[in-house]
């Protein structure tokens, strides 16, 4: 028994870790956020020489005092058409990246869609817009994603799988570590619900065992 709850325990710290990719079309700052979630700042536009090689690098966030361990990975400045389904594949959660700036950036987010379906379709979509900071006054509306927009998007993924929608400044840092916080207490609490759930399908699996059977006759001795 000591060592069935050792290793339950060992599980549960381990499980305690989860993969995060980040799609979304080239231009859109995901390797800019890629630096910030490593804690480097903001380094200015970036060439796609610049993005390549950054493939993932793990943090650790301190959620209601446990330790949660998020993997990021970033396409590292390849096109979406040369990424493998190794990428995705165990992906706990998915940031759907666009430039709130770039209709034509968002509108490319439902074809990224369709391979998140086909690779990891479990995964925790998150929508990200990014270059909140760019956004004006003076700016034509018909060149902005809209929030309507955003709605619209996130029914079709469908409510229950998306965790969050965030508009950030990879460039300022505005709400860049409020992202990475929320998304790694989201798939927390995703995989508590999922454990409650097999505890109770357990559960009640052995008291379904210790219950005879109605079917079953006396032995006859």
């Amino acid at each position: 028994m000591e060592n069935s709850n050792s290793t339950e325990e060992s599980d549960s710290e381990s499980d305690m870790s989860f993969k995060v990719i980040m799609i979304g079309k080239y231009g859109v700052g995901k390797s800019s956020l890629f630096r910030r979630f490593m804690k480097q700042g903001y380094s200015g536009a970036m060439t796609r020489k610049d993005t390549i090689g950054m493939d993932h690098y793990k943090r650790t966030f301190i959620i209601d005092g446990h330790d949660i361990k998020v993997t990021m990975w970033d396409t590292g400045g390849m096109e979406r058409a040369s990424l493998t389904g190794g990428y995705y594949r165990q992906a706990d959660g998915v940031i759907l990246c666009f430039s709130l700036t770039d209709p034509e950036s968002f509108n490319c987010l439902s074809q990224s869609m369709l391979e998140v379906a086909m690779y990891c379709s479990v995964s925790k979509l998150f929508i990200c817009g990014t270059k909140v900071d760019e956004i004006s006054r003076d700016h034509d509306p018909h060149s902005l994603v809209t929030e309507d927009d955003i709605e619209i998007f996130k029914a079709q993924c469908g409510d229950e799988v998306v965790g969050g929608v965030y508009q950030v400044s990879a460039k300022t840092g505005a709400g860049v570590e409020e992202m990475f916080d929320d998304v790694a207490r989201v798939l927390r609490d995703e995989l508590d619900q999922k454990r409650r759930e097999i505890s109770r399908i357990r559960l009640g699996a052995e008291l379904n065992e210790g219950v005879p059977s109605e079917n079953k006759k006396a032995c006859a001795c």
